[in-house]
């Protein structure tokens, strides 16, 4: 996965956006080389916005938090989750509470 920039990530949010206003399950649809169809597949096409693969990528690498010393521990992240199944969203959580605290 290669940098990305501001831009980049809110074309990211656009496209995720988009899709969620449809009920089609198949993602890579949107992607499709076929012309598009009023009753088949999407709606639209998004290759000319972002390659599939790019997509895939970002959405691959999205994470709820920066604590690295956290997700470097020993135990991995399914047995803290077996524990805790908030464990992945724990620091998202803490900043939310944090901003809230402070209004």
């Amino acid at each position: 996965l290669g940098l990305m920039d501001f831009s980049e990530f809110l074309v990211f949010l656009g496209l995720w956006l988009l899709m969620s206003c449809y009920d089609i399950q198949d993602r890579k649809v949107w992607w499709s080389l076929n012309k598009p169809d009023m009753f088949l597949g999407a709606p639209f096409r998004l290759n000319h916005f972002m390659s599939y693969d790019r997509f895939v990528d970002i959405l691959a690498s999205l994470r709820y938090t920066d604590d690295e010393a956290e997700m470097l521990q020993s135990s991995t992240t399914s047995q803290r989750c077996e524990h805790d199944p908030f464990a992945h969203v724990r620091q998202m959580e803490k900043e939310r509470n944090t901003n809230m605290a402070d209004k």
